[in-house]
């Protein structure tokens, strides 16, 4: 038996532990994957500590603990330094190895469900946690028109400490100002990387409805939120006729990279596949 975990708080949306099944079903490997809540940052090394002692392979880590858990890790992976934050922990020879499997899953979403960023993009991202850091360690390879909007200035702050002048602003999230910069730049693409639309807060977005209508219909929406599978984010997106990629496949895809790296295994799906896993894992969203 192998087994894996989740630790972030909420935790309760959370489907990881049916989609990591599947994956293991797909090889043939007794497994189980957990879901642990963890009030506070206090707890986290403890929480790691615990995780070893009992002998898990690996573990996700979620909101909002990308960035603090760094702290605890032994070693860390380029995806780490580059984004300055971890998702994804291997345990290895008694050592936390950490990993950001976010990039990946995001750049891989982003180029199978809507079209691979160019260089005359440009590109807004809400939020300047560790899933918009995720996002920006891949966004910065393909254009410098990149947006970051954000609820708090210190986040902003830390942000660009991380990534300084690889952006080309960090502004406030504020509709008029969304709209101003709208208007004067045609944006491409629109990365949500809050918990905004997250259950049980569903009517929640980044961008408010009256934003809308300043954007073009060839925009591109992608979302971090995987519960609801269509957030409000995404359904008013869709209205507007833009082609939108729902945060399941996100999901799924840093799933894959995470999995492989904890089991030291070469799981390989299909694009009939990954349709079928957030199939069955939107069933269980619903109940």
């Amino acid at each position: 038996m192998k087994y894996s975990c989740l630790i972030g708080n909420p935790v309760e949306h959370s489907v990881s532990d049916v989609m990591f099944k599947l994956f293991a079903d797909k090889l043939g490997i007794d497994y189980t994957h957990i879901k642990i809540r963890v009030p506070n940052k206090k707890l986290l090394k403890q929480t790691f500590e615990s995780i070893r002692i009992l002998g898990f392979s690996g573990f996700n880590i979620t909101l909002p603990y990308k960035i603090d858990s760094i702290q605890y890790l032994d070693k860390i992976d380029s995806s780490v330094l580059k984004s300055g934050a971890v998702n994804s922990v291997k345990i290895k020879a008694n050592k936390y190895v950490g990993y950001n499997t976010d990039a990946v899953g995001f750049i891989k979403t982003c180029d199978k469900l809507l079209k691979p960023i160019e260089s005359c993009d440009t590109v807004f991202v809400f939020g300047a946690g560790g899933a918009a850091r995720a996002i920006l360690m891949e966004v910065i390879k393909y254009t410098k028109n990149i947006y970051v909007f954000n609820r708090s200035e210190q986040k902003l702050l830390d942000l660009q400490k991380q990534y300084g002048s690889k952006i080309k602003e960090y502004l406030l999230l504020d509709d008029d100002l969304i709209i101003q910069k709208t208007k004067a730049l045609n944006p491409k693409y629109f990365f949500n990387a809050t918990s905004l639309g997250m259950k049980p807060a569903i009517k929640s977005s980044p961008l408010s409805s009256k934003v809308y209508k300043y954007i073009s219909n060839k925009a591109y929406f992608l979302d971090a939120v995987f519960n609801p599978f269509e957030t409000q984010f995404i359904k008013s997106a869709k209205k507007l006729g833009a082609k939108t990629a729902p945060g399941i496949y996100w999901m799924i895809y840093q799933g894959i990279t995470a999995f492989n790296i904890w089991n030291d295994v070469d799981l390989q799906l299909s694009d009939k596949e990954i349709k079928n896993i957030a199939k069955e894992l939107i069933k269980r969203l619903d109940k």
